[in-house]
């Protein structure tokens, strides 16, 4: 699937209960990186992604 953050970097997307992979799609100036979201029964899970450029 597919789906895109807004202007300041959140997404909400309606997924079944489990867990989840969550990968940006690496493109500039972010390497690729990812997260790991458990979605519970009738609530929403926060997460937060964090990529290190590298650049100091």
């Amino acid at each position: 699937m597919r789906f895109a953050s807004d202007a300041q970097g959140r997404f909400r997307v309606a997924l079944a209960p489990g867990t989840y992979t969550i990968v940006n799609d690496g493109g500039a100036p972010f390497p690729r990186c990812h997260a790991t979201a458990t979605v519970p029964a009738h609530a929403y899970a926060t997460i937060t992604i964090t990529c290190d450029t590298g650049i100091r």
